[in-house]
C-alpha cells in the first residue's frame, strides 16, 4: 500500500506518448505479442512492459524506470532478440520478452533469493523506495519480486485450478 495514487492503464490510456502517438519509445518496451505465446490468443494481442511513470502537474515525464532503464545502449534490444536464449528458458520455446535472462547482482536488485539468475519480468521498483526516490529526485531502488522458482509455482498453481496440465521447468544452470 501507498500513501499516492497510482493508476493501473490495461487501455493504455495513460502512456507518454511520443509526436506519432506511439507510447513513448525512450521509456517504454511494447509490441505485438509473439504468436508462440499461444496462450495469449483471443486475450491479449499487444503488450506493453512494467514500468514506472512520474509526471508534473503538467503531465510532463519527470522520471521513469522500465526495463529500458536497465541497460545501455542497444543492451536490451539485443537480449530480447536472442530467440536461443529466451527459448531456453521455457520447456515449450515460446517467445516472451519478460524471459530475457538477467544477473541479479549485475542490476543491483535486491533479493529474498539464493539464485543470481531471474527474468527481466522479476524486476521491478522497489515499492518502498518509489515515494522517497521522487522526493530526493534520484532514481528508484530496484528489486527481484519473484524468483524464477516461486513463477513455476505460482504458474503451475493456477495451471491446475483451471485443470491444464502443468509442464516441469527447465533444467537450471549450476
Amino acid at each position: 500500500d501507498v500513501a499516492f495514487p497510482v493508476h493501473s492503464d490495461p487501455q493504455m490510456k495513460l502512456l507518454a506518448r511520443d509526436p506519432d502517438g506511439q507510447p513513448a519509445r525512450d521509456i517504454y518496451v511494447h509490441g505485438k505479442v509473439d504468436e508462440s505465446r499461444d496462450y495469449l490468443e483471443g486475450v491479449q494481442t499487444h503488450e506493453v512492459q512494467p514500468a514506472v511513470v512520474v509526471s508534473d502537474g503538467d503531465g510532463k515525464v519527470t522520471r521513469f524506470w522500465s526495463w529500458r532503464s536497465l541497460f545501455q545502449g542497444e543492451e536490451l534490444e539485443k537480449r530480447m532478440a536472442d530467440k536461443e536464449t529466451i527459448g531456453a528458458e521455457t520447456t515449450n520455446r515460446e517467445m516472451d520478452p519478460g524471459l530475457v535472462p538477467v544477473s541479479v547482482t549485475a542490476l543491483g536488485a535486491a533479493s529474498s533469493g539464493q539464485e543470481d539468475k531471474t527474468w527481466i519480468v522479476n524486476i521491478r521498483p522497489d515499492i518502498d523506495d518509489l515515494l522517497p526516490a521522487i522526493l530526493e529526485d534520484r532514481p528508484v531502488k530496484i528489486a527481484e519480486v519473484k524468483t524464477i522458482a516461486q513463477v513455476f509455482e505460482d504458474h503451475h498453481d493456477s495451471l491446475k485450478k483451471q485443470g491444464l496440465l502443468a509442464h516441469a521447468a527447465p533444467a537450471s544452470e549450476h
